[in-house]
């Protein structure tokens, strides 16, 4: 079952006496099951990039998820709530989502409006901003992704320009759209990720 190095690793630490009446090790372990469950979703039989909502959740590791929610349960025994119980929360519901349109934004917005209050980040803004979208739809993520464009941690940041093409793409934009798909295509190395870019180029 627990076939990662970083899995086999978390898990050692549940089985030492100094840390293994420590809930945010059990949390850590959550995360990565829940997200090492979904691997095999994220390529195609190309070796294309699968994004999220178009993964086959049937891929996903039911035996995996299960481990994760269980450590996720016995993670919430402490006093206090860190990163790892809201990261592994929010990939709960991604987990626990039966498809893409039933995921419960409402909830993952709330855990991170707690993450990025609990260890602030621009990264972390990008990805509020990109649930915000999710959840009131795309005029409500675009001004706030443009705002991060001044943000110098984000500058070259693949993902910032992603999220904007996207969300222009749906706002019926598509000339705007394939503007901000290319700056992203130019910021990232991944070859899987400017294949994926240039489908949506190409839409």
């Amino acid at each position: 079952l627990f076939r990662s190095e970083a899995m086999r690793l978390a898990l050692l630490l549940t089985e030492k006496p100094v840390t293994n009446s420590h809930p945010p090790v059990y949390a850590l372990l959550a995360l990565v099951c829940l997200h090492s469950a979904r691997l095999e979703a994220r390529m195609d039989a190309n070796n294309s990039l699968v994004v999220l909502e178009d993964q086959d959740r049937s891929l996903w590791n039911r035996e995996l998820i299960g481990q994760g929610l269980q450590f996720l349960s016995q993670s919430a025994g402490g006093d206090s709530v860190t990163a790892y119980h809201l990261e592994a929360a929010i990939s709960a519901e991604h987990c626990l989502a039966p498809d893409f349109q039933s995921t419960n934004w409402n909830r993952i917005y709330d855990y991170y409006i707690a993450l990025e209050k609990l260890k602030p980040s621009s990264v972390i803004k990008l990805n509020l901003a990109i649930v915000i979208g999710k959840k009131d739809g795309p005029g409500a993520a675009i001004g706030l992704l443009h705002e991060l464009e001044h943000h110098q941690a984000l500058e070259g940041y693949y993902l910032l320009y992603a999220a904007l093409g996207e969300f222009y793409q749906q706002s019926e934009r598509p000339a705007i759209a394939r503007e901000y798909f290319r700056r992203a295509q130019a910021l990232t190395k991944s070859a899987a990720i400017r294949e994926l870019l240039e489908k949506k180029i190409a839409l």
